[in-house]
């Protein structure tokens, strides 16, 4: 292509605002400002699910039709259960599971999968030719940041096949997101994931070869707890944070969560007891399973760290929106949760998430403990 056909060529892209990202682009938009239109992409954490045995309770409860009803367009997929990181971000994109030679022989082409439940966000970025808005809880925060990341699948390009629109062949995955919010996700990791010294019984049920063998057979995929928690221990997520630098052009959000021993959910006692008292762990305050340094990302300094060295210095350009004081099962509104939490409103909280990833809200708002919005409550 000749100079001058190339100029011309870049500025029809420029009009459509999908300018193919090159080595110094941050955002193939353009200048698409966010809104409402931009689908929100709700992402589950470890053992998530859409049914829980023969109840249709999906793992954020009430949460896709609050944000439906009030005007946005909203998809909750699903992904391997009990699984690593890489598997898991693959999932979210492509809506299958990688080859068994994982990642190296994936392919790297979408290939449209119709009528098989809430489609994944290739799918949903091809329908709606807007970049997503993804919320994420737990371990599906870790899974958005690989997905995004130049070390994980960030610079891969899914629609450069020919049976695709001229205007989506440029686009990298990076590029189908517009924005990211992470839940209680474990950025900084826990101590009882290496190992389990303190012998936690959910942990060994969790990483025990009779639960694996049973949620491979509800989910009809393989399953691997012991690995997946294993990524969760402080030593790996500090490689993990060295590895995976932040995508440009991504806004970047975080929240934590945080409870106490009269309110955290029975089933999370022995963990909040663990991470608040036990000295081989972490010691501080958390949401039973996640604590607050290690669910408020970017750190900002070698004290917010138990131990270890800062990540490296590419992350930075994240937002830390507040502390919501609901433990890590109320945060996505599960009715089993007992004792139950009559202060925290989930519904409110993410529907406030979805309004200021749409830029509806001021860009100094935040969530209060109780999931209601205020520029006061901005962290």
């Amino acid at each position: 292509m000749q100079p001058a056909e190339r100029i011309e060529s870049n500025r029809a892209l420029a009009r459509l605002r999908l300018l193919p990202g090159g080595a110094g682009a941050t955002s193939a938009w353009g200048a698409l400002a966010p809104s409402r239109a931009n689908p929100v992409v709700l992402m589950h954490g470890f053992l998530g699910f859409r049914r829980f045995g023969p109840l249709p309770l999906a793992y954020f409860t009430d949460v896709e039709q609050a944000l439906s009803r009030a005007g946005f367009q909203v998809f909750a997929p699903t992904v391997n259960p009990l699984h690593v990181v890489a598997q898991r971000a693959y999932q979210w994109f492509y809506g299958r599971a990688p080859l068994p030679g994982g990642l190296a022989s994936a392919p790297r082409s979408f290939r449209p999968r119709p009528g098989r439940g809430h489609p994944p966000i290739a799918e949903i970025v091809l329908r709606t030719r807007r970049p997503v808005h993804l919320i994420a809880h737990s371990q599906g925060c870790l899974d958005a940041r690989f997905l995004l990341s130049s070390n994980g699948m960030g610079l891969w390009r899914p629609f450069a096949a020919p049976e695709f629109p001229a205007e989506l062949r440029g686009l990298r995955v990076r590029d189908c997101v517009s924005a990211l919010c992470t839940v209680a996700g474990p950025h900084n990791g826990v101590r009882y994931a290496e190992g389990n010294p303190a012998g936690l019984w959910l942990m060994d049920t969790l990483a025990g070869p009779r639960f694996n063998r049973l949620v491979s057979w509800l989910s009809r995929e393989g399953a691997d707890g012991r690995a997946a928690l294993r990524e969760f221990g402080q030593d790996a997520m500090l490689a993990f944070n060295r590895r995976h630098p932040d995508p440009p052009g991504v806004r970047l959000y975080s929240v934590a969560g945080r409870t106490d021993p009269a309110q955290v959910t029975f089933f999370l006692r022995s963990f909040y007891q663990a991470l608040s008292r036990d000295p081989r762990f972490e010691a501080e305050d958390s949401d039973g399973l996640v604590t607050l340094s290690s669910a408020k990302w970017p750190v900002r300094a070698l004290a917010d760290l138990p131990r270890g060295p800062c990540p490296p210095a590419r992350h930075g350009a994240w937002r830390f929106l507040g502390v919501v004081w609901a433990d890590h099962v109320e945060q996505i509104g599960l009715p089993f949760a007992y004792p139950r939490n009559a202060y925290f409103r989930h519904r409110e909280f993410y529907l406030g998430l979805a309004r200021l990833l749409a830029g509806e809200l001021p860009a100094d708002a935040g969530p209060c403990p109780d999931g209601s919005w205020a520029q006061a409550c901005a962290s």
